[in-house]
């Protein structure tokens, strides 16, 4: 048996490639550009590109949207300097910090306006999320019609160069849950003696160490990872994956 391959873009010009190869990343680029934070610098050691290349992973934005989720479900009292938190990312000594230490942390060595709880419906980051929902939701919309109606669609007979990453899209539904409280406006504002100790005091702390300005022993702004809230939001979200797992294996299966 001979399998002859050939090519047959001899036709295309480069106008048609670039708008090809437009379509193909717009997808991608959104649940990009939507999704990677601002970081927040505590040290004086430098930030090279490198550390910041794992932001533009679209799982590790995915996974941003579940930890700023999780930490509102387990929240005993959310504030505008827990959500503020929350979507920060901090860069210390010790490279990137995203515990929850670091909320309390920052209590100590930040100003931040007095803001509300939640984003405003007229905002940026409102419209970042309405766009890659609608992305999310057509993208869900073709795939289950592949699995519903097999027959009748078929979404491998749609696929092409100007559809790869549409399916990457659905992540975008991960922002739905948490979209009220998602947002880079809070700006962290730390004078010069607080930065220059603010990585040292972040890397010593410690539970038992976290103290009201009274001096009595701080409970916790949140709930424990093993608590009820805990299981199900790490319930409901690893379900979901493993529902889009299935399609996927659907889809690849002969």
């Amino acid at each position: 048996m001979t399998v002859l391959f050939s090519h047959q873009s001899q036709k295309i010009t480069y106008g048609e490639w670039m708008d090809l190869i437009t379509l193909c990343l717009a997808p991608l680029l959104v649940h990009i550009i939507a999704g990677v934070p601002t970081p927040t610098i505590l040290t004086s050691k430098k930030l090279s590109w490198h550390d910041k290349f794992g932001f533009y992973n679209p799982t590790s934005i995915m996974w941003r949207y579940f930890a700023i989720l999780d930490r509102r479900v387990r929240a005993k009292s959310w504030s505008a300097m827990e959500m503020a938190a929350s979507n920060a990312v901090f860069w210390t000594d010790g490279g990137w910090n995203g515990s929850e230490y670091m909320i309390w942390s920052s209590r100590l060595h930040c100003r931040i306006p007095p803001s509300q709880t939640h984003i405003d419906i007229i905002s940026g980051s409102a419209a970042a999320t309405l766009v890659v929902a609608l992305q999310g939701i057509s993208a869900i919309y073709a795939l289950l019609m592949g699995v519903i109606f097999p027959k009748s669609y078929s979404y491998g007979d749609t696929v092409s160069i100007s559809k790869v990453f549409i399916p990457l899209t659905i992540f975008g539904l991960f922002r739905l849950p948490i979209a009220f409280w998602l947002s880079d406006d809070y700006k962290f504002s730390f004078s010069k003696s607080a930065t220059a100790n603010a990585s040292i005091s972040i890397e010593r702390l410690s539970e038992a160490e976290m103290l009201t300005s009274d001096g009595e022993q701080e409970e916790g702004a949140f709930h424990r990872t093993s608590s009820w809230r805990g299981y199900l939001h790490r319930t409901i979200f690893m379900g979901i994956l493993v529902a889009l797992w299935g399609i996927t294996m659907y889809y690849i299966s002969p």
